[in-house]
């Protein structure tokens, strides 16, 4: 794993217990909230969260709080302690543990640690001891990831990108009056997609961004760390997400609603020099306060990285807003999403890879088509199509045409497979919530950033609906390595698949 610029989080663990390398594993007491516990005290409840898994670590994450359902909008925390446990086998006495961690106001009531030393291509399963303190505690139910494999196994591997996670039209229903407002017993359970994520066991899961919307609605955006920890504590409520993530490990983007507000930059003041809010560092610091994308140490930062998969298949997951130039510059060779560094990174680390499959997930789009009023994003007129441009021609001048680099993007609100006139291929996730889905702009279309009609669709969502993108990897009759993209909608209707050998 490379993760460039971007700072790991690593522990050292206080006490490590015999490990077992055993095979057999039970999962136990899986919970729809993740964490029903055993003698658990009446105060307390708590969520738990395995992320970046690596071949051999993980970060894993806990908050203690009050009550397992809203209140106010709100999960109230509670302080405690916590430790964290991890073993291959639940029916042994074998395991590693962390030191206990205080949970408090001051991180919204949040413990994480991160294991090293593991085994790649396993099952690892995770609990907390939990409580007032570390002498008076109690246990969670066993949750349980898998680690990714090695950069030499051919085993197959399966993951699932979404984007568009919008609570606040959810809630509400969406503007045209088609999608009605949740029911509470479906804001308790969540967005119907995660039932139907589940159902299908990927072996990790993308939020490729947008996971929580701080501007909406737009009368009382969330500009305060309260108000932006709320957007967040209603996302975790939600039962099937945490059913979901009891067995599954996830990877956090960041695009502009959950770092600040729509196609937001890093500029702190607006023209007439008013500040604009949420600022960019409390922004950047929620946002990995409130994921497991990193263990907490001081100099740590959100960044871009790269994980081998297996021994076919490599991924890039792109930083997207936090080296940008503003938006409102003329497009030109100094305008930038990724930033120089990002970019050296990004282009090292293509070179040095051998993988026959490169996905690029970025949470913006490359290929489009978009709508050609915005100026965010890599496809916009105006935007950054001159970065655009200059990566696409050195892709092609490297050898990566047509050999097996494919890019996935978030932000749109629709499902597509766009083939540029450059011959790079793009497959858009589109949002996961119906509310939050709208039919896109399609190649010819005089109000898209391809109005000559120069970018092939094979697929485009033709009813708008909310749902998800599966990746697999696998290998033919022959041997050869090979990718199935499925697009699913939210009640887990395939809706397109195309194979890439």
């Amino acid at each position: 794993m490379d993760y460039g610029i971007f700072g790991t989080a690593s522990a050292t663990m206080s006490k490590i217990h015999k490990f077992s390398v055993g095979v057999s594993a039970i999962l136990i007491l899986i919970s729809l909230f993740g964490c029903k516990t055993i003698q658990q005290p009446d105060e307390y409840y708590c969520h738990l969260l395995a992320g970046e898994s690596t071949q051999t670590s993980v970060v894993l994450q806990a908050r203690l709080h009050k009550s397992d359902t809203l209140i106010n909008s709100h999960i109230p925390g509670i302080e405690g302690h916590i430790k964290f446990m991890i073993t291959r086998d639940t029916e042994s006495k074998s395991y590693m543990e962390s030191p206990f961690y205080p949970a408090s106001d001051n991180n919204d009531f949040i413990a994480k640690y991160e294991f090293t030393g593991l085994m790649p291509g396993q099952k690892y399963f995770y609990r907390i001891s939990y409580g007032k303190d570390s002498s008076n505690v109690t246990s969670s139910a066993w949750n349980s990831f898998k680690t990714l494999c090695s950069s030499n196994s051919d085993k197959s591997t399966s993951f699932v990108v979404v984007t568009g996670m919008n609570y606040n039209d959810f809630f509400n229903g969406n503007p045209g009056g088609n999608v009605p407002k949740a029911l509470p017993d479906e804001l308790k359970s969540g967005f119907p997609a995660f039932h139907a994520i589940s159902s299908l066991r990927p072996d990790f899961w993308i939020g490729n961004g947008d996971n929580v919307y701080y501007d909406k609605p737009a009368e009382y955006p969330a500009t305060t760390q309260k108000e932006m920890r709320m957007h967040w504590q209603r996302l975790f409520s939600m039962a099937d997400f945490n059913t979901l993530l009891s067995h599954t490990a996830s990877y956090w983007m960041m695009d502009d609603h959950d770092y600040r507000f729509n196609d937001c930059d890093t500029s702190r003041n607006d023209e007439s020099g008013k500040p604009l809010l949420p600022g960019t560092e409390m922004a950047a610091e929620i946002f990995r306060e409130q994921v497991p994308l990193d263990a907490e140490k001081s100099g740590s930062r959100l960044s871009y990285r790269t994980h081998r998969l297996n021994k076919d298949v490599q991924i890039w997951m792109l930083e997207g807003r936090l080296y940008r130039s503003p938006n409102s510059l003329p497009d030109g060779p100094d305008k930038s999403i990724l930033g120089n560094e990002q970019m050296l990174w990004l282009k090292k680390t293509l070179i040095e890879s051998n993988a026959p499959f490169k996905l690029i997930i970025s949470p913006t789009p490359l290929i489009g088509p978009d709508d050609a009023y915005k100026k965010d994003n890599h496809t916009n007129f105006g935007g950054f199509r001159v970065e655009r441009d200059s990566l696409f021609f050195w892709l092609k001048t490297h050898g990566f045409r047509n050999n097996g680099l494919y890019f996935i993007c978030g932000d749109r609100h629709w499902q597509y497979h766009s083939i540029d006139p450059s011959g790079f291929e793009e497959f858009s996730c589109g949002a996961l919530v119906d509310a939050n889905a709208r039919l896109g702009r399609i190649p010819g279309d005089s109000l898209s950033t391809d109005p000559a009609g120069t970018i092939i669709q094979p697929y485009v969502q033709k009813d708008a609906s909310g749902g998800f993108l599966l990746v697999n990897s696998g290998r033919d009759e022959y041997n050869s390595p090979l990718l199935l993209f499925r697009f699913y909608d939210d009640e887990k209707n395939l809706l397109y698949a195309v194979k890439k050998y």
